[in-house]
């Protein structure tokens, strides 16, 4: 069953936490634009960019969280809301429907994500259709959205990779539910997908 995943994506399943604590601090500008001009160095030196790849022109903001400092942008948090409402969602959707298709936004959004350990990607098979890379929330990427409120007061989130065809079976709710979103949007109707990072 774990044959086909890379060393680095065996994370354990986490539990919902449902410890409540510090308050959310918001920085100065200083403190904001400092830490973006260092991020941003790093970004430059560290990964391989494309030349005509565009960076979201929008600053992290820091939010403090149990002791913990993170570096967020709005369309991180939002990717971060997409993955707890369903629980996984594959990545090939969130590029097409939160980012527009572009990979070149999504491609720092989640290496970010990730590297503060806010959510996890795994390669999951699928029967007779190879694997897809899905991610989800791990314990802390519930805890911040949790504290913070950033999906709304009372929404259920969830966390944590389950069995591959439970994964599956949410990650296709999403682009389901996306695709009806979509259809409703073009008759006129009301935007459901009202945490999209296209907004």
């Amino acid at each position: 069953m774990s044959r086909g995943y890379e060393p680095e994506e065996f994370i354990d399943p986490r539990q919902v936490s449902e410890e409540r604590g510090r308050k959310v601090q918001q920085p100065s500008r200083d403190d904001e634009s400092r830490d973006q001009v260092r991020e941003e160095h790093a970004q430059g030196a560290g990964s391989h960019t494309d030349s005509g790849v565009a960076r979201s022109p929008e600053l992290r903001q820091a939010y403090e969280i149990r002791g913990r400092t993170y570096r967020l942008r709005t369309s991180e948090i939002a990717t971060m809301v997409e993955a707890g409402m369903f629980r996984t969602v594959a990545q090939e959707d969130l590029t097409e429907f939160a980012y527009g298709g572009d990979r070149g936004r999504i491609r720092p959004d989640i290496e970010n994500l990730m590297h503060q350990g806010l959510v996890e990607i795994k390669s999951i098979p699928r029967e007779e259709m190879g694997s897809r890379k899905l991610l989800t929330l791990t314990k802390n990427g519930h805890r911040f959205l949790t504290e913070t409120q950033s999906a709304g007061k009372g929404q259920v989130l969830y966390h944590g990779f389950t069995k591959p065809r439970e994964a599956n079976h949410d990650a296709d709710l999403f682009r389901l539910y996306q695709k009806a979103a979509e259809k409703i949007e073009r008759q006129g109707g009301r935007n459901l997908r009202s945490f999209s990072t296209t907004r």
